[in-house]
């Protein structure tokens, strides 16, 4: 009786805990700013779709590890291997948006209209060349008395994936995912899972995440005039130096 309540505490505080730490520093994150910023141009629930399919791949590819990390390390050593992780993150996010506050540096949200504008003229290069080529190659058609197939650019595994997912969820699934590696919300929750129920923890980041990204698309850009990256930064960091103090008084 008393492990299966010990496993739903751990269950809740997991989900609370993975919940609140995404919403605490997703917002205005560059995942954020991916989905806010796509969603302006493409369809709201694909860019959704593949944003929050991302995340829920990290996230659990994350709870894993941290899962596995006690069978690895003993309970004792990743306890306090994550209660310095909270610490760390938090002490750095603090020193980010105060003492190392730099108001000339360019903003996430910047940073992401850069790489979409780049990725939407390379493709848009890509589809000029694609046009061209199929325009060329349905002349030389025209002039044969045989039937030939106009060859499409891509290969095959490329044309597969092109109509089992949209290109725009392909494009917010690989930005997403790609931006959300390494990131210290990863780490965090691989820091969770190795505390807490790893369930519980990939369910709270994935109800967080997809929270998160349900403001993006739904008015990410315009909440992004009205919200503070410094303050929302400078909540992060506290939260995680509280989680770290929570973690050494509670102990194991």
């Amino acid at each position: 009786m008393f492990s299966s309540n010990n496993t739903r505490v751990l269950f809740d505080e997991g989900f609370v805990r993975s919940a609140s730490m995404i919403l605490a520093s997703e917002i205005g994150d560059k995942t954020f700013f991916i989905a806010a910023v796509m969603a302006m141009t493409h369809s709201r629930a694909t860019v959704w779709s593949g944003s929050v399919f991302a995340l829920a791949v990290m996230t659990a590819l994350s709870a894993l590890l941290g899962a596995v990390a006690p069978n690895v390390l003993n309970k004792t050593t990743t306890h306090y291997i994550a209660t310095g992780l909270f610490f760390l993150f938090g002490a750095r996010s603090i020193y980010e948006q105060t003492i190392g506050y730099d108001a000339n540096a360019e903003s996430e949200l910047e940073e992401v209209e850069k790489a979409l504008s780049k990725k939407s003229s390379t493709l848009q290069r890509r589809r000029s060349t694609r046009q061209s080529s199929t325009k060329t190659s349905a002349a030389a058609a025209a002039k044969t008395t045989t039937k030939t197939t106009t060859p499409r650019g891509g290969g095959g595994g490329q044309n597969i994936l092109s109509v089992v997912f949209s290109p725009i969820f392909l494009q917010a699934f690989l930005m997403t995912f790609l931006a959300e590696w390494g990131d210290r919300s990863q780490i965090a929750t691989i820091a969770l899972a190795a505390d807490y129920d790893p369930l519980g923890v990939t369910i709270g980041g994935v109800c967080g995440h997809a929270a998160c990204t349900s403001a993006a698309v739904l008015g990410g850009k315009r909440m992004a005039g009205a919200i503070s990256e410094r303050m929302v930064g400078l909540c992060g960091g506290v939260l995680f130096v509280a989680f770290g103090v929570h973690a050494l008084i509670v102990g194991e």
